[in-house]
């Protein structure tokens, strides 16, 4: 798959079909409607309204998610063409690996889990 229709792929198509497919599961799916927005009320203590909110949005994303599980394999490439960028560009100029490293040690430690109870 060319890059370009894999980003069209990924960026516009697979979006605008998974917000159709996670609404037609939402509508379709009434037992499983209502397991998600009884166990969000009872867990969240949300009102029904942002329940069904909050599970339409889920239903929508399962629907993305299982249409980009196929385009995986193609994420393989990319990642590596990244690399190849991050590399050459560190070897150009040494000192953006620091200013990069230093922006990404922030953001793990700002996403740090173990600090909370």
């Amino acid at each position: 798959m060319k890059d370009s229709t894999f980003r069209i792929y990924w960026t516009s198509i697979i979006p605008q079909a998974a917000k159709i497919l996670g609404r037609l599961w939402y509508k379709v799916h009434n037992n499983r409607r209502r397991i998600a927005v009884d166990n969000l009320m009872l867990a969240m203590k949300f009102p029904k309204e942002k329940a069904e909110k909050v599970a339409l949005a889920n239903f929508i994303h399962l629907a993305r998610v299982s249409l980009e599980f196929p385009l995986l394999p193609h994420c393989n490439k990319m990642t590596t063409d990244l690399n190849a960028l991050f590399e050459a560009i560190v070897r150009k100029d040494p000192i953006q690996w620091y200013w990069i490293h230093r922006r990404f040690r922030h953001s793990i430690e700002f996403t740090n889990f173990h600090r909370f109870p």
